[in-house]
């Protein structure tokens, strides 16, 4: 747009200079001529070329962090003269709060229009993708209308963190899950601890001696088989997404990275979680893959960070002996004193505790001895890392 009207201006500056050096009739009726073209294209623009009807699509509904997902703009143009019709994109992380905008201009004849475009998303959450505005160019260029038709549309997109596999966590309870079967998770059926219940796509991670070769060679990609999954006391993962967008992103990897091995290691673990949108206080079981991509989709979708840490000042206040052998905590450090860490490992009693700081603010990455000097008899870690270093943190870590 810019740019045509910077033609339109030289071609006027044109003509009038044209019109200085000739002083004649036909160099004057030549710049009236030009003058009023705006006038003209508004006018055809304003009874002809307000009816395009704009419509979006997106590829998929679950993305992961950083992967390209098509965006797909369409304009249908009921007109017989061709169209630029002009659409502002709204993109909104409703967990983090974040949004950014983006104007696309699709050329649209007889038989309408198509745009693809790729976008990507550098952090999770749920993302609204929105037509806030659609308009058509004049035939000049010069000026944008709005269309006759309000052709709002809207999709959401879940952008899944990353995952750090496998971790090294721990089991509690000095529970060994090198063996394939040594206790029965309650959600399996069957009482044979060797009961082959299901097959699924191999992952990245799994024991190559878990893989089913015949049917693997039959269908033509990689299967392994599901057997009763180990017990060894159910696992607590703990999390508040308090603090900026870059620790609340962070926290999300930790947590993913976590539940994944835990649940490929067999171990049957709660999540606990406090959702702005709703204000309610959530504990999900995760016992296979497909409970965890269900508890995330959840808490993508629970809508905005917090300045305290919710689960860590319920956790303070409440009372009753802890059941679950092995606790894992994941936080920022906002709205959290020196003492939380160390009173929260004391509160979690007989449980073999990790608590994972995530802060901006350049502390240093690894366990943290002072804050885990409580008197406790049971194993209790305090690491802290930097947003920027999560991946390499998780990876160096023993939750």
């Amino acid at each position: 747009m810019t740019r045509d009207r910077l033609r339109y201006l030289l071609l006027l500056a044109g003509v009038f200079a044209l019109h200085i050096m000739l002083v004649d009739y036909l160099s004057y009726f030549v710049l009236i001529f030009c003058a009023l073209l705006p006038c003209v294209s508004m006018l055809i623009t304003a009874a002809f070329c307000r009816g395009p009807v704009a419509s979006m699509r997106v590829g998929v509904s679950v993305a992961a962090k950083g992967e390209d997902v098509t965006v797909e703009l369409r304009v249908s143009n009921p007109s017989a003269i061709p169209v630029r019709t002009k659409i502002e994109l709204l993109m909104r992380n409703e967990l983090s709060g974040e949004e950014a905008r983006e104007i696309f201009v699709l050329a649209a004849g007889k038989g309408g229009g198509v745009l693809v475009q790729p976008v990507s998303f550098a952090r999770a959450g749920k993302i609204l993708i929105r037509m806030e505005k659609t308009g058509v160019y004049d035939p000049l260029g010069l000026i944008c209308l709005k269309t006759k038709r309000d052709n709002r549309a809207s999709a959401g997109l879940l952008v899944m963190p990353g995952i750090v596999s496998p971790l090294r966590v721990g089991t509690g309870g000095g529970a060994s899950h090198d063996t394939e079967n040594d206790g029965r998770m309650q959600v399996v059926k069957g009482d044979d601890p060797s009961e082959l219940f299901d097959i699924r796509e191999y992952e990245h991670g799994d024991r190559v001696t878990r893989i089913h070769w015949k049917m693997s060679e039959r269908i033509g990609r990689l299967m392994v088989k599901e057997f009763g999954r180990v017990l060894a006391g159910d696992a607590l993962v703990m999390f508040d997404l308090n603090g900026g967008a870059d620790e609340a992103d962070a926290v999300l990897t930790a947590l993913a990275s976590v539940s994944t091995s835990l649940a490929r290691a067999g171990i049957a673990h709660d999540v606990e979680w406090y959702a702005v949108r709703g204000n309610a206080f959530h504990r999900d079981h995760i016992a296979q893959g497909a409970d965890r991509d269900k508890v995330m989709a959840s808490i993508l979708s629970g809508g905005g960070l917090m300045a305290e840490p919710f689960v860590l000042k319920n956790k303070l206040r409440s009372t009753g002996r802890n059941s679950y052998s092995r606790v894992i905590y994941l936080c920022s450090r906002a709205g959290m004193s020196d003492d939380d860490p160390a009173a929260l490992i004391a509160k979690m009693a007989a449980a073999d505790m990790s608590v994972m700081i995530v802060s901006g603010q350049g502390a240093p990455d690894g366990p943290d001895t002072a804050a885990t000097a409580v008197p406790v008899s049971f194993p209790s870690r305090v690491f802290r890392a930097n947003p920027s270093d999560i991946e390499a943190t998780l990876k160096e870590a023993v939750l």
